[in-house]
């Protein structure tokens, strides 16, 4: 999506096959799942590039490794998004030298997004 007319037009098109909304979430198979425009960082271009096509309804979407969503959650690392670590790095499979990846290529000068992973252990 390189534009927002285009980022909420698939928002509305997968708005119409949601359970439901909570906040700026949709509600898709009981989960809250968020939709980001890819022109706001190159974390969330890349984590759109690197993301898996699945159908939901009539809408073809992509879906972000837990990696990708762990490195987001490390940047705006908000309570909330501290939970949602916490949980992804639970899931089997978790991809721990990606996660890594994703940090060396995407982190600040100041190793800020090194330090918050590391915070997990």
């Amino acid at each position: 999506m390189d534009s927002d007319d285009e980022f909420w037009e698939t928002y509305r098109r997968v708005g119409g096959a949601a359970e439901g909304t909570d906040g700026m979430h949709h509600i898709l198979g009981g989960r809250p799942v968020q939709m980001f425009p890819s022109t706001i960082n190159p974390i969330y271009r890349d984590t759109l590039a690197a993301s898996r096509q699945t159908r939901i309804g009539d809408a073809m979407v992509k879906v972000a490794s837990p990696e990708h969503l762990v490195a987001l959650a490390l940047e705006a690392f908000r309570y909330k998004d501290k939970l949602r670590i916490a949980e992804l790095l639970e899931l089997p499979g978790f991809d721990t030298e990606a996660i890594w990846r994703l940090i060396g290529e995407f982190d600040d000068e100041d190793g800020s997004l090194a330090e918050r992973f590391s915070s997990f252990g």
